[in-house]
């Protein structure tokens, strides 16, 4: 399956948000000192941000592969010759 410009560009574009969103709220967490928020709290958030993270970086990947096999203009997803495949051995000029 071939993604085109724009979906791969979606795609870096959620795992870039997805990114600060994780590690503003680690971030946010760690600073945190209330009383009301135990060791529970805190190892349960930081496994949930590992995981999301980690299914992040696979979004990410998935993009960028989309992005640089996309190429072209970003309109039709494909890269300027035949939907993106070779023509078939021998098939030169005649």
């Amino acid at each position: 399956m071939t993604l085109s410009r724009r979906a791969a560009g979606f795609l870096l574009v959620v795992a870039a948000w997805t990114a600060f969103v994780w590690v503003t709220l680690v971030r946010n967490i760690a600073g945190d000192h209330l009383p009301t928020h135990g060791t529970a709290f805190h190892a349960v958030h930081y496994v949930l941000a590992a995981i999301a993270l980690a299914l992040d970086l696979g979004v990410a990947w998935i993009g960028w592969r989309g992005w640089r096999t996309a190429g072209g203009s970003g309109r039709s997803g494909r890269s300027g010759r035949s939907g993106g495949r070779r023509p078939p051995a021998g098939a030169g000029a005649r």
